[in-house]
């Protein structure tokens, strides 16, 4: 439609001056000009990469908005995967990729600059399986070999695998010699069911009964999934076991920029390396282990303290949060983890004099928490009974089985 015909159409009301010919064109000039200077304006970022950093790059980027309020994002869907992105990269498809490993010598040469942003654990997690100890290295090949088909229960394992391709399956395949052929094994069965991508992949382990499949701890935070997650080689997956090296099983997130690129992609990666965004990786790593009090949640949501608290006690009734001490609320995957962790240290980590114990120190080691929020959690435990103090350890009680149901009914 011309400009002229947009004048004729105006409408005219009754009681208000009659628009003239020259004041339409005046008008639509202004309003073509403000459309055009908005567009201008308006930036936007193009990210490709693995599924597993989508929601991880949607928080990162509301902390970026705050300092780029003209800039939108636009994430790919379905997720590219590491190969795909690369090579969407490489064609300028996008403006930068996020991958979920470090890059080939091939690659790097036709991209631009490129950093590690963090170091995710990689694990197995299941919906509802049982092996309260975790698998070892030989008993997670015979998994995949499909020479031990079910959990310590008797209910069958079902297995969830991803494109021979994909880094996940090469991650699998790197644990160990026979781990490399029982993967490639299970590839080769009929009837499995493979994800398409990260969080294809985390839905499928989520809704399937006796469920076992990889994914990382980073993920399983961002998205709030309540999933068991298995100890390896009797080592419980945690940031501190990450950092120390004791769990030597990681996904590397690598960010890849074009050799060109726009400097809205080259801002958005100054703010990925800042302390900023850093700290809110440590704190998703961490697995949100150390969650505000209630003044803190207040104060941020400009709500007052008693609504904030009576909202958690609500969903503390439901079993979505779980009150620790008064005031300090911990969410339901957090918790999980806590006691699928206090129950791996329990089974391998007693004292000679005193099998099955948990002292305080070395929980606190486990979790990267302090001693006095790593007590409080003990006592938590200890309360609902899922553990009993004795001197100073922590004995996991013989018939305890965590579920969170339960405890949410114990819990004060």
């Amino acid at each position: 439609m011309t400009l002229n015909a947009l004048a004729r159409g105006l409408p005219q009301h009754a009681g208000t001056p009659a628009l003239t010919h020259r004041s339409c064109w005046t008008l639509l000039i202004v309003v073509y000009a403000l459309c055009v200077a908005l567009t201008a304006n308006a930036e936007s970022l193009s990210v490709g990469g693995i599924g597993s950093v989508e929601p991880l790059v949607r928080l990162l980027f509301e902390r970026f908005h705050k300092q780029a309020p003209n800039t939108t994002l636009i994430q790919l869907s379905p997720p590219l995967g590491s190969n795909g992105a690369v090579k969407a990269l490489a064609a300028g498809r996008i403006d930068l990729a996020v991958v979920g490993r470090a890059l080939h010598p091939e690659e790097a040469a036709r991209v631009g600059e490129h950093f590690v942003l963090a170091e995710t654990a990689f694990v197995l997690a299941s919906r509802d399986g049982r092996q309260d100890r975790g698998f070892s290295l030989d008993q997670l090949a015979a998994v995949y070999q499909g020479q031990q088909q079910t959990w310590q229960d008797g209910s069958p394992i079902r297995l969830i695998l991803r494109a021979s391709f994909e880094s996940d399956s090469a991650l699998l395949r790197s644990m160990s010699p026979a781990m490399a052929r029982s993967v490639a094994a299970a590839a080769q069965r009929p009837g499995m069911v493979t994800g398409d991508h990260d969080l294809d992949t985390l839905r499928l382990i989520a809704r399937t009964s006796g469920s076992l499949g990889p994914t990382t701890l980073g993920l399983l935070n961002t998205e709030n999934a309540r999933l068991i997650v298995f100890p390896i080689d009797w080592v419980a997956p945690s940031l501190a076991a990450l950092q120390s090296g004791t769990y030597p099983w990681r996904k590397t997130l690598t960010v890849v920029l074009p050799p060109h690129p726009s400097p809205t992609a080259e801002r958005f990666a100054l703010f990925l390396r800042s302390a900023d965004a850093q700290k809110l990786l440590l704190a998703l790593q961490a697995g949100h282990f150390d969650p505000p009090w209630v003044r803190d949640v207040a104060r941020e949501t400009q709500a007052g303290e008693e609504p904030v608290r009576q909202l958690l006690k609500k969903l503390a009734r439901q079993g979505q949060v779980f009150q620790v001490v008064k005031d300090l609320f911990y969410a339901a995957p957090a918790m999980d983890a806590l006691a699928a962790l206090l129950h791996t240290l329990a089974q391998s980590a007693g004292t000679a004099h005193n099998a099955g114990a948990v002292e305080a120190h070395a929980f606190r080691d486990a979790t990267g928490l302090g001693r006095k929020r790593a007590i409080q959690i003990l006592e938590f435990f200890n309360r609902i009974g899922y553990t009993r103090r004795v001197r100073d350890a922590h004995l996991l009680r013989p018939d305890a089985h965590w579920q969170a149901a339960n405890a949410a009914q114990e819990a004060p």
